[in-house]
């Protein structure tokens, strides 16, 4: 009996037959890339990189993003466009020099800087949270009215960023183009005249709607006006020479006679352009002789003004 006792007494424990070990994958973040820029008009069949571009007009830049950590990480996508020649690209944005567009991915949302120059509805993006790791981006954007011209297809500059969630960015700097010469005008008086005349009457300012014809213009270049009459000013068969009416901006002394052929308008050459889309509103005076022994009656003709590239 005592023998048994002992026996069971130092028997050994039974080993544990299961066990743990916490374990760590670290996966580093791997930065973005950029890969094959394009600068296209906007159907995309016409490559404008190294051209002059149109202002007001759609054109397209298209770039991949690659980022091995998937295109969610993404922080945002940036493309910016300056004129070499008058700005930098860290400086500000402005319609007559520079641009800068972005793409957010935690709100899939595209902006434009200064606003307004910016298609998004032909933007193209990956969307929010892709799982993908490779896409096309396509940015959709026209420049302003104002846009300076350059005589240089290289002076306008693109630089696209991509920004990732830790930091970590790639660019390309290798689109570039130029901007052609743009010019509208819009005549505010398009009526004008003199009231209450008579025969004898030396370089007479016109009154009617007021004393002068007022305009606004739009370019992206230093400007000049230039004027033309259509003709002697005819009242049935009768006529006042088209010499007898001068202009000038608002100088009777410096004012010179009209001619059926356009000429430059003194005190409007030489221009600089406007810095945004509103313009640069402006005038010119006209002043006529009318001859003794003109009959009676209402003259008339058709006066034009063109604006034009300051050579």
């Amino acid at each position: 009996m005592l023998l048994l006792l002992v026996f069971a007494i130092i028997q050994p424990a039974l080993a544990a037959t299961e066990g743990t070990s916490s374990g760590t994958a670290t996966v580093n973040n791997v930065g973005p890339s950029i890969s094959s820029p394009e600068l296209w008009d906007s159907g995309e069949t016409t490559d404008k990189n190294n051209t002059a571009l149109t202002v007001n007009t759609e054109y397209h830049v298209n770039f991949t993003v690659t980022d091995s950590n998937s295109l969610a990480t993404l922080h945002n996508v940036t493309i910016k466009m300056w004129e070499s020649g008058y700005s930098t690209e860290g400086g500000s944005d402005a319609e007559t020099n520079h641009y800068t567009f972005t793409w957010v991915e935690g709100t899939d949302t595209w902006s434009s800087s200064p606003s307004g120059f910016i298609t998004t509805g032909n933007c193209k993006d990956p969307g929010t949270g892709s799982s993908a790791t490779s896409f096309e981006f396509t940015l959709a954007f026209d420049l302003s009215k104002v846009a300076n011209y350059t005589s240089s297809n290289t002076a306008w500059k693109i630089k696209i960023y991509a920004y990732d969630d830790s930091g970590s960015s790639a660019s390309d700097a290798t689109l570039m183009y130029g901007v052609a010469f743009y010019s509208e005008i819009s005549i505010t008086d398009t009526t004008h005249g003199w009231t209450s005349l008579s025969p004898g009457d030396s370089n007479q300012q016109m009154n009617n709607p007021d004393s002068d014809i007022d305009f606004t213009i739009v370019a992206n270049a230093n400007w000049k006006i230039q004027t033309k009459g259509s003709g002697a000013l005819t009242s049935g068969s009768n006529t006042i020479a088209l010499s007898n009416v001068k202009i000038h901006k608002d100088t009777l002394g410096s004012a010179a006679s009209l001619t059926i052929s356009y000429a430059d308008l003194g005190g409007l050459t030489n221009q600089s352009p406007p810095t945004s889309e509103s313009g640069t509103a402006t005038y010119c005076t006209l002043w006529i002789t009318v001859p003794n022994g003109t009959p009676p009656g209402d003259y008339t003709y058709t006066l034009s003004l063109q604006i034009v590239q300051q050579s």
